[in-house]
């Protein structure tokens, strides 16, 4: 899910029956836990990596929904002003396939990349990490 998550972050997930196009979900594929983006839920869920060419070949199921993402002394938190950034997200995120022309490719890449920085920068509510009480409010 590069470029929004990075290696050494934990992820604040929920358990939760529904999901909506552009969230993040979390579900286990050969013993892995996978955090994707999903891209449409008709006639079933689509999801992928933002930086992946390749959808993933079928539905999982759904462990958790990401809530926030603890980074270093932060706790970026999604909240709900950012549905449009999320559904673009999904919206570039879907358009970037392995057929897709290389040229094409980069182009998409740099505008997810972009976007990533502007919902961390501007649009997720930041917590002190030691907010242990921003932790139980998402379970």
């Amino acid at each position: 899910m590069f470029p929004l998550l990075r290696s050494g972050d934990i992820l604040l997930c929920s358990s939760s029956a529904s999901c909506k196009v552009g969230d993040i979900i979390l579900f286990k594929q050969d013993q892995e836990l996978i955090a994707h983006r999903v891209l449409s839920l008709s006639p079933h869920l689509q999801s992928k990596g933002d930086w992946s060419l390749n959808l993933d070949k079928k539905s999982p199921p759904v462990l958790a929904l990401v809530q926030a993402i603890k980074r270093g002394e932060k706790i970026l938190i999604f909240t709900q002003q950012n549905k449009k950034l999320k559904a673009w997200l999904a919206v570039f995120s879907a358009r970037l396939q392995a057929t897709t022309p290389r040229p094409e490719r980069y182009l998409l890449r740099m505008i997810i990349w972009l976007l990533a920085q502007i919902s961390l920068h501007l649009v997720f509510a930041v917590a002190p990490a030691n907010g242990n009480d921003v932790a139980h409010d998402l379970k």
